[in-house]
Parts: structure tokens; C-alpha cells; sequence
């Protein structure tokens, strides 16, 4: 049962993955398709990365390490990271095959950076905990971040659909007390 569960979570945190990359988190598929934004950087670290950007690639990729930890134990480190450069490689080509989005090489090596971080946390933290507990705590954060993830895009698609009919924007309120504004006195 807790195979299956590991190997559930990898097949739902790879098509979160997909989903982000490849047409970031939108639910109109076809219009993103329609965009036909196609770029390709070979040039790594050039001027159109942002480090927030290369930053995020690293931190979206390291659960990706992490669950290879936990689904494939016997299998090498650099097996495992060659499946992190295969999958990386293999979403920034179909971006550019089909010209829905940005191809850039640093993209690929930091996405690499993520997965080699979360395969290094997988075996430091292995060390001081036991793999059986170890695999419960990878699973139980890689279910929490999922429902996080499905959340900020439900609550993400109910403020665009209540744009879309004209409904006001649910957005903090903000206090104003007339009454303030009337006790202040200018200074000068």
C-alpha cells in the first residue's frame, strides 16, 4: 500500500509539474496552445533570466529528488538524475516544439540543481532517520504541498471567474474612518 501511495504522489506531483511548466497552471488549454510563443536560449545564466525565476525552477524541481528517493531506493544517484535531466530536457523541447512558451538552457540547469538537491536531502536526511519514517515524512509534505498547489488554483480560478461576470473582486477591505481624517491637523 505505501508503494502505491509513493508512486501515486511522484505521478501527481509530475503532472503538477507538467502543468506549471508547460502551460502554468492555466485551465484553457487551448488558448495557452494559441499563444505561439517560441525562444530558444542556449546561452546559460544570460540576460533574460531572473534569479526569482532560476530560484523557483531549483525549488520545484528538489520534491522531484525527493520522491525519486523515496519510489526507486536501489537505484544510483546519477540514474535518478539522469531521469531529472531527461524529464527537464524533455519539457523545455516540447515548449519550444510547440511554441508555448520559453526554451532557455538554464532553465534545464536549474531545474538539474533542484532535483540534485532534493535527491542530497533524501540520502542526509536518511542517515538520521529511518527510511520507513523518512518516506512517511517525504509523502505526508509532497500531499500537503499538492492540496496547497490545488488550492492557490481553485481559489485562482474563482477570482477569474468571478472577474468574468462582473462580479467585485474579493480582495482584502480596505477601513476608512472619516472621522480620522477630519483630527488631523497640518503641521505647517
Amino acid at each position: 500500500m505505501a508503494k502505491l501511495v509513493s508512486r501515486g504522489m511522484l505521478a501527481a506531483y509530475l503532472l503538477m509539474l507538467t502543468w506549471l511548466v508547460l502551460f502554468k497552471f492555466s485551465l484553457d488549454i487551448p488558448a495557452f496552445l494559441s499563444r505561439h510563443t517560441q525562444s530558444l536560449n542556449l546561452v546559460p545564466f544570460g540576460e533574460a533570466n531572473r534569479p526569482g525565476e532560476m530560484l523557483d525552477n531549483a525549488l520545484f524541481f528538489a520534491p522531484f529528488g525527493l520522491l525519486l528517493g523515496v519510489n526507486f531506493k536501489t537505484m544510483g544517484f546519477w540514474r535518478k538524475l539522469a531521469i531529472v535531466v531527461a524529464f527537464s530536457l524533455a519539457v523545455e523541447t516540447v515548449q519550444f516544439v510547440f511554441a508555448i512558451g520559453a526554451s532557455d538552457i538554464t532553465d534545464v540547469m536549474m531545474n538539474t540543481v533542484g532535483g540534485v538537491i532534493g535527491l542530497a536531502l533524501y540520502s542526509i536526511c536518511g542517515r538520521f532517520i529511518p527510511t520507513r519514517w523518512l518516506d512517511v515524512i517525504v509523502i505526508c509534505a509532497g500531499i500537503l504541498l499538492l492540496l496547497t498547489f490545488l488550492a492557490m488554483d481553485v481559489s485562482h480560478i474563482l477570482h477569474r471567474a468571478n472577474m468574468r461576470h462582473g462580479q467585485p473582486d474579493f480582495t482584502a477591505p480596505q477601513l476608512v474612518i472619516p472621522e480620522a481624517r477630519s483630527a488631523i491637523r497640518d503641521p505647517l
